[in-house]
């Protein structure tokens, strides 16, 4: 065992889906796909996976990002804004991070924010039918309804049997 890094650590995808990865130095190897961590409730796992990847490595960005994400499915949400805004320092222009802050501002009520996020995370992917989805629904809640459905229509576009957007 290294005692300088994890020999394993989680990883949450876009989708919820959960990867166990075995760290080979500074490389990370995708060993096994699993079952979504959704599903398993096993947030306490990656959490401290997380909390240690986040305390030897401060500065490893995708740990940051992943450990956020994590707090912010767990409604820690204002350690997982903190957590993920260090991420966006380190790696600024992630759209997932953006996506994710957006996510949780928008949990917090801080709706202009929420959208400020979100557009730059479209910045970067424009076609990613959850980011969409999301801003839909942050201007949808700010009353803001033809911009809210504009997005939707993206959406359809993309996958028109999309039961979220119809």
């Amino acid at each position: 065992k290294n005692n300088t890094t994890l020999d394993y650590i989680y990883i949450i995808d876009d989708h919820g889906n959960s990867y166990i990865l075995k760290r080979n130095g500074t490389q990370k190897v995708k060993i096994n796909k699993e079952i979504p961590m959704s599903d398993k409730n096993d947030f306490d796992s990656a959490l401290i996976a997380y909390e240690n990847a986040v305390r030897l490595d401060p500065d490893d960005a995708e740990s940051q990002y992943q450990l956020g994400k994590i707090l912010s499915l767990t409604k820690n949400y204002d350690k997982a804004e903190l957590v993920l805004e260090k991420a966006r320092s380190l790696r600024t222009g992630h759209a997932a991070t953006h996506y994710e802050l957006g996510r949780l501002l928008l949990a917090k009520g801080n709706l202009n924010e929420a959208e400020d996020h979100l557009i730059k995370a479209l910045e970067k992917n424009s076609d990613n039918v959850n980011y969409l989805l999301a801003i839909s629904k942050v201007r949808s809640e700010n009353n803001k309804l033809d911009g809210a459905l504009e997005y939707l229509f993206r959406v359809v576009k993309i996958e028109p049997k999309n039961t979220d957007a119809i």
